[in-house]
């Protein structure tokens, strides 16, 4: 069995229909990458299913068709022009559905790919409507997705909770290594919503590979391939920095440089001094972005190349980036809130998951200190119960 076999919770759902029929009235939150293998979407899905009982459509940030390139860029609530049906965005003036939303349904259904990685928000929206859908006595039922990360590898410190935010609100490590629904599970053992989940048929666990049988659909416009998937763990990093992460390029999270870089050959040297495995490689090269950090100039640094998706230690790697280009890049600085509506914190924290980080982060720091791997053995304790696929999660840094 190839992990292409995998059926997700929507195509479930979809063989067998019955899964519904006590959910009443339904809203979905749902984007463009809640798809089925056929590229069926999940709001046409539904729409066979329940008929007029779909009642409305709720999108994550970058809206519901996923056409906001940056973060803290808000989308409007609309008329969804295929279904006639009312879209809520929870990226607006709320990131939570408001009691109005949610008045007219008796279920929301959950379907939204997740990128395997802490910082991504999706996971939050998830969040803040388990405590809504709590709060007004409705239903909520998860429509389980792969992580395409895979599911037995975590890397990185466990949030430290005095640094909560929108890219930051439980105790997971950066590479957590939890399906949808199981994330979605350990979020609800605090919040203690009515949750269902539809789980997935044959997930075997490893990454998500090219040679599947079923297409990647970009969950949002900067992770628009496998290659920006697997290196976005890591290379988030550089958004709390004034480095390029390759966004205004057609290579987000892949082209990692600054134009104060003057030699991009010692860069890679010392990456590969930190860390070379063999599962990636880094070649050397130039870009302009667009848009973002450095605009219309030339930035030295490499694209990483994924060479093994089952051993990449993609969080890893981004430190040993980091710290290569804290050593050469001249013009090195942090980035200044705000991030994500935190408009006082420093982003590298926000993003870490560690409150001194900017200090700690100096040239001779060690990018295997206990430091990037602090709680995670609580945290593989505390997701026992949440698991609903049995396989044995490690840690990448012992």
């Amino acid at each position: 069995m190839t992990n292409g076999d995998f059926s997700v919770g929507l195509e479930v759902l979809q063989k067998t229909p019955s899964i519904a029929k006590d959910w009443g009235r339904v809203g979905l939150l749902s984007n463009q990458a809640s798809v089925t293998k056929d590229i069926q979407p999940a709001w046409s899905v539904l729409k066979e299913i329940l008929g007029s009982k779909l009642i409305c459509l709720l999108g994550p940030q970058h809206g519901m068709e996923s056409t906001v390139q940056d973060n803290m860029c808000e989308t409007s609530h609309s008329i969804h022009k295929q279904s006639g049906l009312p879209v809520y965005s929870l990226y607006s003036e709320t990131r939570s559905p408001t009691r109005q939303m949610l008045s007219t349904i008796d279920t929301l259904v959950i379907d939204l790919q997740l990128t395997g990685c802490r910082v991504y928000t999706f996971k939050y929206t998830i969040a803040a409507c388990l405590r809504e859908c709590k709060k007004y006595g409705k239903k909520v039922v998860l429509l389980d997705r792969v992580n395409p990360m895979g599911g037995t590898l975590t890397e990185g410190n466990v949030l430290d909770e005095s640094l909560i935010s929108f890219v930051g609100e439980f105790p997971i490590p950066m590479r957590y290594a939890l399906s949808v629904g199981e994330i979605t599970k350990f979020f609800n053992k605090k919040i203690g919503a009515d949750l269902e989940v539809v789980t997935l048929q044959n997930w075997n666990f490893s990454p998500w590979k090219k040679e599947l049988t079923r297409s990647w659909i970009y969950t949002s416009p900067n992770i628009p391939s496998l290659e920006s998937l697997y290196c976005y763990c890591g290379e988030v990093l550089f958004e709390g920095t004034s480095v390029s992460e390759g966004r205004g390029t057609t290579l987000p999270f892949q082209l990692i440089g600054s134009s104060s870089v003057e030699n991009n050959l010692e860069l890679i040297e010392k990456i590969y001094s930190y860390i070379n495995d063999g599962s990636f490689y880094l070649r050397a090269t130039q870009f302009q972005p667009t848009f973002n950090k450095h605009t219309g100039k030339i930035c030295n640094g490499f694209q990483i190349h994924v060479l093994d998706p089952d051993s990449f230690p993609s969080y890893t790697l981004g430190l040993a980036c980091l710290k290569a280009f804290v050593e050469l890049d001249k013009k090195f600085s942090w980035k200044q809130p705000p991030y994500e509506y935190n408009f006082n914190t420093l982003p590298i924290k926000l993003i870490t998951g560690i409150s001194n980080v900017d200090s700690y982060i100096k040239k001779d720091f060690d990018i295997h200190d206990p430091l990037w791997s602090k709680g995670i053995k609580d945290y593989l304790k505390n997701i026992e119960d949440c698991l609903l696929y049995d396989r044995k999660i490690i840690s990448y840094i012992q």
